[in-house]
């Protein structure tokens, strides 16, 4: 990634190697397959909810300051939104990570097929401007479940939203 041609050349390099160390070191949390145990994916699941529940107000504020909505739509079109999916990929991650079982061809019975998931690993995230929490947070939650790693760009056309994502 390179900035715009008016950037000084230094501020170019700092910014390439700083994307480059975050890549680097979620790829090597990925390949060490501490993201695949049930626990690691339910834990992350429970943290980010409660997340959602902690920062309810700075995420509202910020939702305010850049786009003028107010706490009640604010909840409704993204926070509100966001948590329910969490808590349903909670309910839920046990069963999505059993493997699934299917009638084994004649020639191979008595045997019995099973196909398992697999994480694909380093997810990157560019949330737009118009629901700057929603489609920067939602979509983490999939990849979390699924045992992947995510980056998350948020926009920088609402920078009161993400400078709350930052904190």
């Amino acid at each position: 990634m390179a900035l715009p041609s008016s950037a000084p050349e230094t501020l170019s390099s700092e910014f390439e190697t700083r994307i480059a160390e975050i890549r680097d070191r979620q790829r090597r949390h990925f390949d060490s397959g501490a993201t695949l145990p049930y626990a690691y994916r339910r834990d992350r699941l429970r943290e980010f909810a409660r997340m959602l529940e902690d920062y309810e107000d700075v995420f509202l504020d910020a939702l305010h300051t850049d786009l003028g909505k107010s706490r009640e739509e604010g909840w409704i079109s993204e926070l509100g939104l966001t948590l329910s999916e969490a808590k349903y990929a909670l309910r839920h991650l046990k069963e999505w990570m059993e493997p699934d079982v299917y009638v084994s061809p004649l020639a191979l019975q008595p045997s019995k097929s099973l196909v398992y998931r697999q994480p694909l690993g380093l997810n990157l995230i560019v949330a737009p401007w118009n629901y700057p929490i929603q489609l920067a947070l939602a979509p983490m939650i999939p990849a979390v479940a699924a045992g992947n790693v995510a980056v998350l760009k948020p926009s920088e056309l609402a920078p009161a939203s993400s400078s709350a994502l930052a904190e």
